[in-house]
């Protein structure tokens, strides 16, 4: 099948990212705090990691709703809308998600779809390819870190007005499993690959 309508939805989460629009700190500090906890590293090595960009170069971040509207509202400078994200990024971000294979890009699609975030969903593809290579990555840890990334606000919520059986639960489920698949088709695909080992051009025909 042709990838075209997945890469672009993958890209469509880059451009709307759930961990880039965050609390603003002095209506909600703790959520903030959270939110910094769970989105500063990610953000930082992935863009430094798999996308090569220089240490002080990273994603477009709103703080605060009014923000979040300006930045991300369509305008003359940014046609597409979504957050302005420095176009080296978009670009950079675009070629990896066009050198992926149709499994991999498979998984990293459901990890965004679940997380509502390209950055979560590409960590958690390339963490489980760096694990299959056995090189130690700073990006993310496992598809449980990758959960609970994706579910900074939700889980606040919680915890501040309490859990609703048979909702919040049944969600928190559909997507431990939604992630974890993810991960491990991620992992299945990148340790096939590495065992084929016989190169580039078999590795996509069966790939592809």
């Amino acid at each position: 099948s042709n990838p075209t309508a997945h890469r672009s939805d993958v890209m469509r989460y880059l451009r709307n990212d759930t961990s880039c629009y965050w609390a603003d700190p002095t209506e909600d500090r703790i959520l903030h705090r959270r939110q910094s906890q769970a989105w500063d590293d990610l953000h930082h090595s992935l863009s430094s990691e798999l996308l090569g960009l220089p240490e002080d170069l990273g994603p477009a971040q709103a703080v605060g709703g009014g923000e979040s509207l300006i930045l991300s509202r369509r305008s003359e400078g940014n046609p597409a809308s979504g957050l302005p994200h420095p176009p080296i990024l978009v670009d950079r971000a675009q070629k990896w998600v066009d050198s992926l294979d149709a499994w991999t890009l498979a998984a990293l699609y459901s990890a965004c779809v679940e997380s509502k975030s390209f950055f979560i969903g590409a960590a958690m593809v390339q963490e489980a390819a760096k694990r299959v290579e056995g090189n130690e990555s700073k990006i993310a840890k496992d598809a449980k870190w990758a959960l609970k990334a994706a579910r900074v606000e939700e889980d606040f919520n919680i915890e501040t007005w309490g859990l609703v059986e048979g909702a919040h639960d049944y969600d928190l489920l559909n997507g431990s499993i939604q992630m974890h698949a993810a991960s491990f088709l991620a992992q299945t695909v990148a340790d096939a690959v590495t065992e084929i080992g016989a190169g580039e051009t078999e590795g996509q025909l069966i790939f592809q």
